[in-house]
């Protein structure tokens, strides 16, 4: 019975944990503490600046071979990472 108890627990947040971590927190949230974002009083955000920034990421023409962009990898599922130990480059090369 005493070794019951723990399995049944670890089973338990085995099955709860992974969507409860699946969670992507809004990063302007303040519950996580982080401080506001600065912005410059003369360089404010525009929406025309938004727009330049998500072409800009998602433009392939910056790659070695114009097949690539930042987006490929850098997933806004995954905090804008790719996930991996060591990033996968261009023609399989680890960076």
């Amino acid at each position: 019975m005493c070794r019951l108890i723990p399995m049944v627990l670890g089973g338990a947040l085995l099955l709860a944990g992974p969507s409860a971590w699946a969670q992507n927190p809004d990063p302007g949230d303040p519950s996580l503490g982080l401080p506001p974002v600065p912005v410059p009083e003369d360089n404010p955000v525009t929406e025309a600046k938004v727009a330049l920034g998500e072409r800009l990421f998602n433009e392939q023409r910056f790659s070695g071979d114009g097949t690539i962009s930042c987006a490929s990898c850098h997933e806004p599922d995954r905090a804008f990472t790719d996930g991996l130990a060591l990033a996968m480059g261009r023609d399989g090369l680890k960076a």
